[in-house]
């Protein structure tokens, strides 16, 4: 199986590199009869494109201030070396987004305090190593079997300077 590659383009939120819907907002809301052709439709919130170049002219001039994100979901093995199509990326981590809302659960207030301590968190405040996303992905769920929220999709993220 092909990992397909992801495109995000989010507000800016200071060092934060985190995907989370609640902290960092994407910048294209509205929706035209084109991004259909190049948008994630799966059970997602429609803000993931596949197709960089599109996503880049969609955003015009904003382009140069947006925070654009490269993103492999639930990568099956480390792929923090691994360098997207498009140059000028730099890895950032590892993210666990609720599905239906895109929220982290690394993000506080979530309620995984229990199982997310932010001393593990990068610079970025994601999970740095893939051994360590995948331990507190499963964590989540066994501490927390009966929360759906707890069932966390692991997003690698590579940012754009």
């Amino acid at each position: 199986m092909i990992e397909e590659f992801w495109y995000i383009a989010l507000e800016r939120s200071g060092p934060s590199q985190t995907l989370d819907s609640r902290l960092r907002k994407p910048l294209i809301q509205d929706r035209v009869g084109a991004d259909w052709a190049y948008m994630v439709q799966e059970d997602f919130p429609l803000v993931y494109f596949v197709n960089y170049d599109y996503l880049m002219r969609r955003l015009g001039p904003s382009a140069s201030s947006a925070c654009v994100h490269a993103v492999l979901r639930n990568p099956k093995e480390d792929v923090a070396l691994r360098v997207p199509i498009v140059p000028g990326f730099t890895f950032a981590g590892y993210d666990l987004i609720e599905r239906k809302t895109g929220v982290s659960a690394l993000s506080k207030g979530t309620g995984f305090e229990d199982v997310v301590n932010a001393s593990e968190l990068n610079a970025s405040g994601l999970l740095a190593s893939f051994d360590l996303a995948t331990s507190v992905r499963r964590n989540l769920v066994a501490k927390h079997p009966d929360l759906p929220r707890a069932k966390c999709e692991l997003m690698a993220i590579w940012s754009r300077p």
